[in-house]
C-alpha cells in the first residue's frame, strides 16, 4: 500500500513540476529545452532558459530523491529565487507533500523549476559586445601629437612645418553596426602651431580649432578615420606686404583623412593627410585671397582613462 502511494506521490510531484514549468514559459516566452533522458532512464524535465550557461555537476552526482542515482549529469548556474511549487490538497499525504518539495529543491540548493528571467550572454566578436564598444584595454580619453609639413597652392609660396596636438573622447555610440563603415565620432580639440619655411611673408602661425573626427571601427589593429573641424589662427603674416591674410586672427578651417595602427592595447601610429583653409572673419576682398594648405603629418596618439 506504501508503495503504491509512493508512486503515486512521485507522479503528482513531476506532474506539479511540467506544470511550474509551463508557467515559466507564459511568464517569459523565450526557448526552453528539456534535459530529459540520460543513461536508459527517464527523468523529470528540467527547464533550463536558452542561453543560459550549463556548468558541469561536481564530481560526486547530486542525488535528486525520488529519481535514479545517476541522472542529470549537467545542471543550470543557480538562479536567484525558486518560484515556489502550486500548493497541494490536504487530502494529500505528507509523503506526497515530501515528494513535491524534493522536486523543488535539491540537496544542493539548485531548484529543478524556476520563474527566473533567462540569462542571454551577449555575442562579443573583436571585443565588441552589443551597440557598445568594448576596446581591449583602451580609454576613451585620448591625446593625439601630429608633426608634418604643409605647402600653399597658389601664385605665392607660403610653407610652414605644423605641429598638432589633439585630446578627444571616443564616443559609446556605434553607427552603422553591421556594415564596413561601422565606426565612432570622436570630438576633438586641436591646437595647431607652424612656422614658416621658402616662404614670401610671415614667419608663424598658431590657434585652436574643434574637430569632429569619424573613426572606423570595423577592425581593430588598423583604424582608418576622417575629421573636419573651423577655429582661428593668430599669424604674422598680416604685417607684411601680400593679399592673402588682412587680420591677426583668421579663420581656420581644417579636414583630413588618416590611418592609425595600434601598436598596443593604448598607444597607435598615425598616418595623416592634412587641408588647411585660411581667411579674413569679415570676408570682403581686400587682402583676403586667403591660404589652402595642402600637406602630410605622423604621430601617434596614446589612450587612457576607463569606460564605467
Amino acid at each position: 500500500m506504501f508503495g503504491s502511494l509512493r508512486w503515486t506521490a512521485r507522479g503528482l510531484a513531476v506532474l506539479t513540476s511540467f506544470l511550474a514549468a509551463d508557467a515559466c514559459r507564459a511568464q517569459y516566452p523565450v526557448p526552453y529545452y528539456p534535459m530529459g533522458y540520460h543513461s536508459g532512464y527517464y527523468q523529470p524535465a528540467m527547464y533550463v532558459p536558452a542561453g543560459s550557461m550549463l556548468r558541469p555537476a561536481p564530481m560526486a552526482t547530486p542525488y535528486y530523491p525520488g529519481l535514479p542515482d545517476h541522472s542529470a549529469p549537467y545542471v543550470a548556474a543557480p538562479p536567484s529565487t525558486p518560484m515556489p511549487l502550486p500548493s497541494i490538497e490536504p487530502e494529500i499525504s505528507d509523503l506526497t507533500r515530501n515528494a513535491a518539495r524534493s522536486l523543488q529543491a535539491t540537496p544542493s540548493g539548485i531548484p529543478l523549476v524556476t520563474c527566473d528571467p533567462p540569462t542571454v550572454l551577449p555575442e562579443c566578436e573583436g571585443g565588441r559586445c552589443g551597440s557598445k564598444v568594448k576596446t581591449r584595454g583602451r580609454g576613451p580619453w585620448s591625446m593625439q601629437t601630429m608633426v608634418g609639413s604643409q605647402f600653399h597652392v597658389g601664385p605665392d609660396d607660403y610653407q610652414f612645418g605644423n605641429v598638432n596636438v589633439r585630446f578627444g573622447y571616443l564616443t559609446d555610440r556605434v553607427w552603422f553596426e553591421n556594415s564596413v563603415l561601422r565606426g565612432q565620432i570622436e570630438p576633438m580639440l586641436d591646437v595647431l602651431g607652424g612656422l614658416t619655411y621658402a616662404s614670401d611673408f610671415g614667419s608663424w602661425l598658431a590657434g585652436p580649432s574643434l574637430l569632429m573626427r569619424y573613426n572606423f571601427t570595423k577592425a581593430d589593429k588598423i583604424q582608418p578615420y576622417v575629421q573636419a573641424g573651423f577655429g582661428g589662427v593668430y599669424n604674422d603674416a598680416y604685417r607684411d606686404n601680400q593679399n592673402h591674410l588682412g587680420q591677426p586672427v583668421v579663420l581656420l578651417g581644417q579636414a583630413g583623412v588618416g590611418t592609425r595602427y595600434f601598436l598596443t592595447s593604448n598607444c597607435s601610429f598615425d598616418l595623416e593627410g592634412q587641408y588647411n583653409h585660411m581667411s579674413n572673419f569679415n570676408g570682403g576682398t581686400v587682402r583676403n585671397l586667403g591660404i589652402d594648405a595642402f600637406g602630410a603629418a605622423g604621430g601617434f596618439t596614446y589612450y587612457f582613462g576607463s569606460r564605467q
